[in-house]
């Protein structure tokens, strides 16, 4: 009688009282459950912890940054005399970063191009900071922690003004800044 009633409690949780209603007595519910056990298979422990072990991480993305942002060292070298481009089709953006700390940029679409000078650094924890000098980015310094996955650059704001973004490297003044 415990365990009939028992099933019943466990049967209430999981199907509410008006799935309960469906079942006359508890040899019918439990030849239900039965039923439900036996065509479900149960699945080895051992096995799914040993899948575990052996599977691979899921490969990365332009939108899954890699684990650990780049470290100073990294990202200045990265930028130094490089460009970041970025664009949906429509609206278009590229920046140039000068050995000498000076940034370049522009925005085009279809219609009109507009362009903007300003700075940029890399703080000691690798914090990429960039200020324009024109209205882009509020005219305020903004600092990202930055990603890399092959050419494209995760842009992740830690301070200051910005969007966090994706961006690719591209190597030299291929946008003629």
């Amino acid at each position: 009688m415990r365990v009939h009633a028992l099933v019943l409690v466990l049967t209430f949780l999981a199907i509410g009282p008006i799935g309960c209603t469906w079942f006359s007595d508890t040899e019918g519910l439990e030849a239900q459950l039965d039923t439900k056990a036996k065509a479900k298979p149960k699945a080895d422990p051992k096995q799914k912890a040993r899948a575990a072990a052996t599977a691979s991480p899921p490969p990365q993305t332009a939108s899954s940054p890699p684990a650990a942002a780049l470290s100073a060292a990294e990202v200045t070298s990265l930028l130094t005399g490089n460009s970041m481009y970025a664009g949906d089709g429509n609206f278009q953006f590229a920046a140039l970063h000068q050995t000498d700390g000076a940034l370049k940029g522009k925005t085009w679409n279809g219609e009109t191009t507009e362009t903007g000078t300003g700075n940029w650094r890399v703080e000691p924890n690798g914090a990429y900071c960039r200020k324009w000098e024109n209205s882009w980015a509020g005219g305020e310094w903004g600092c990202f922690k930055v990603f890399r996955h092959g050419n494209a650059l995760t842009m992740e704001r830690v301070s200051g003004n910005g969007a966090n973004g994706e961006m690719t490297l591209v190597d030299g003044n291929a946008y003629d800044l």
